[in-house]
């Protein structure tokens, strides 16, 4: 609530900011004066980041240096016409960036996660001192000041200097004690750290799929090629959903049993886990390596074999399918870290492969078409499994030596168990995919492929609303989880309550872009703008609500394993989309294609209704029993 009140104040001042500052400036002419009028001071702090920003993206690996940042800048103010009324450079964090490039950044990303990961348990603390310290150091240049960088240093050690943690936070030395599990005090703490360090790396890996459209547009140059890796991709990642569930279903039985000691209970369920996945990973490759050579390729992706001849297509796709499987086993890692709470180390294996392969698309060019594909390829196979490999031999070198899988404690019963609750988590995975991924295929088919383009103008601002509130719920899941182990009804109550709270203000959010939906267009789709529909604009607002409501629910299932309520639910929306939309095409003339839309909401409404009721019974009725692992 506190930082509800901060983000409102700062809004009220932004809104009102010549009103407040003129006031202000009455009544304290020194400090406020030179904000109010306006003058050279002031335009220069407004102005520096674009300048700065600028001349990073002149040379964004490697800056200009000290000197040539300086010699930038001035071409970059006359060329915009900024002469008179920029003075000095006074932004640090900009200007870090124009004179190191990337590695520029470093600092600020430094205050902000030392900061972020402190052991302050107020989360809106935290956010305020970070709001203080940016406003600070971009004010004036802090580059040669010594105290500022002493603040740096001071709040990196406070957060991830193990012996300043280990004496805020004692703990009990046990039998089985997991090191990487143990920081982090309280189960509000250890979620606040992973739902911020979970949006920052999704906000990072979001910059980089950004950029890397153009980079990998010149690393090809040529469309249909870029196309063709896109594609290959595309059909290969559908391997990861075939997955039966293993990864969550290992993720919930290993929160139950890292919690409750049973040390030989986790080497089973992690054994039995690996194993049924490289059976799985390896059936899938075999079975792709088959289709490869036997189907003709070049006119699955409608490629001409003047372009990419069938054998470097083959070759291609069997050495992207090896990739893609053996990720399919060495991802466990992502699932087991999901389980110790620690989803941000989960998210930056995805995120580091990402990035080396964007600096490699980046820093090679190759005019021959073959070495392009083959040398992408191989380079994909290393950067993707690369990681995720590290983080295997680490988290079982130390924090879980003592159950590294072996091949002798693989359990058939445990293996069933794990696949029990994992086939449940596939069913509701596949049918949210379903209930997804149809509604442009049914605009398509039944208004025409250009309505779709209308659908994506309108939905695209709130879906990313809604990716970035799943990957905060994300991290509820696993809190859920052993919260229920431990028995913390009075916990899972609160934090109930809180991200029900949450979804009300991403609505409200929501809302806001509504009433402003119109000059939102004009800015993002410039001359492909549309007159907004407020018919349309509503059913969409509408949606997304439920979508919002729905995903809170869902998270907070998943961690309690009231699955069974969830999947009925979801199989029944699957069950009744299609139909839905042609008794609504039938009975009603002119239909509108926004109709879709409402059917997707009336599929949505058994999880929006009977979910919560399910969850709420099971916090009344808690009772967690090792036997019981799905209601």
């Amino acid at each position: 609530s506190v930082f509800i009140i901060y983000i409102f104040l700062f809004l009220i001042v932004d809104l009102f900011a010549n009103n407040v500052f003129g006031f202000l400036s009455k009544i304290l002419p020194n400090v406020f004066e030179k904000v109010a009028l306006q003058n050279t001071s002031f335009s220069t702090r407004l102005l520096n980041p674009k300048i700065s920003w600028l001349s990073f993206l002149k040379s964004p690996w490697y800056g200009h240096g000290i000197h040539g940042m300086q010699i930038d800048r001035d071409l970059i103010i006359l060329d915009q016409g900024f002469a008179g009324n920029v003075d000095a450079a006074t932004n640090t964090s900009f200007s870090l960036l124009a004179t190191f490039g990337v590695f520029g950044s470093l600092f600020t990303i430094a205050l902000i996660l030392g900061i972020l990961f402190c052991n302050e348990e107020i989360f809106s603390n935290k956010i305020l001192l970070l709001i203080i310290f940016l406003v600070i150091i971009n004010k004036e240049p802090h580059t040669n000041i010594l105290l500022t960088w002493i603040f740096v240093f001071f709040f990196i050690k406070e957060s991830f200097d193990e012996k300043i943690i280990q004496k805020k936070y004692p703990t009990i030395e046990e039998k089985f004690q997991i090191k990487l599990f143990l920081k982090g005090g309280n189960d509000t703490a250890v979620l606040s750290k992973n739902l911020v360090g979970t949006i920052l790396i999704k906000g990072m890996a979001l910059i980089i799929s950004f950029f890397s459209v153009s980079v990998f547009s010149k690393y090809f140059n040529n469309d249909h090629t870029y196309g063709l890796w896109l594609a290959i991709l595309s059909v290969l990642s559908w391997i990861m959903t075939f997955d039966l569930g293993l990864g969550n279903g290992m993720k919930n039985s290993l929160i139950d049993s890292f919690h409750r000691g049973t040390e030989e209970k986790s080497k089973k369920i992690i054994a039995s886990s690996y194993l049924s996945s490289i059976f799985i990973a390896l059936f899938l490759f075999l079975i792709g390596v088959v289709l490869a050579l036997s189907i003709n390729l070049n006119n699955l992706f409608n490629i001409s074999e003047e372009l990419v001849s069938p054998a470097l297509l083959k070759t291609v796709m069997i050495i992207t399918l090896f990739g893609i499987s053996l990720e399919f086993v060495l991802k466990n890692i992502s699932y087991i870290f999901h389980s110790l709470q620690k989803q941000l180390y989960a998210g930056i294996f995805s995120f580091i492969s990402s990035l080396l392969l964007f600096i490699f698309a980046f820093t090679f060019k190759f005019q021959n078409i073959t070495l392009q594909f083959v040398i992408l390829s191989v380079i994909y196979v290393i950067f993707y499994n690369f990681p995720y490999l590290i983080g295997t031999i680490y988290i079982f070198k130390k924090p879980l030596k003592n159950i590294r899988p072996k091949i002798s404690d693989f359990d058939t019963k445990v293996a069933k168990e794990v696949m029990g609750v994992g086939i449940i988590f596939f069913l509701m995975q596949i049918s949210l995919l379903f209930l997804n991924s149809t509604n442009s295929i049914l605009i398509a088919n039944i208004f025409g492929s250009d309505v779709v383009v209308y659908f994506t103008k309108y939905t695209k601002l709130f879906n990313v609303i809604l990716s970035l509130f799943t990957v905060m719920t994300l991290t509820l899941w696993a809190a859920i989880r052993k919260a229920y182990v431990n028995k913390n009804q009075k916990w899972i109550k609160k934090m109930n309550f809180y991200f029900h709270l949450l979804a009300v203000v991403m609505v409200m959010l929501c809302g806001t872009i509504v009433l402003f939906l119109q000059p939102i267009f004009n800015i993002w789709l410039g001359d492909a703008t549309i007159i907004v529909d407020w018919v349309i604009a509503l059913v969409c607002f509408a949606s997304i609500s439920v979508r919002l409501f729905t995903t809170v629910s869902s998270a907070i299932s998943n961690g309690l394993q009231t699955l069974k309520p969830q999947l009925i639910c979801l199989l029944t929306g699957v069950i009744i989309k299609i139909p839905l939309v042609f008794i609504i095409k039938l009975l009603f003339v002119n239909v509108p294609w926004y109709s879709i839309i409402v059917v997707d909401i009336m599929c949505y409404i058994p999880l929006l209704v009977i979910l919560p009721i399910a969850n709420y019974r099971k916090i009344k009725n808690m009772s967690w029993k090792e036997d019981s692992v799905v209601s």
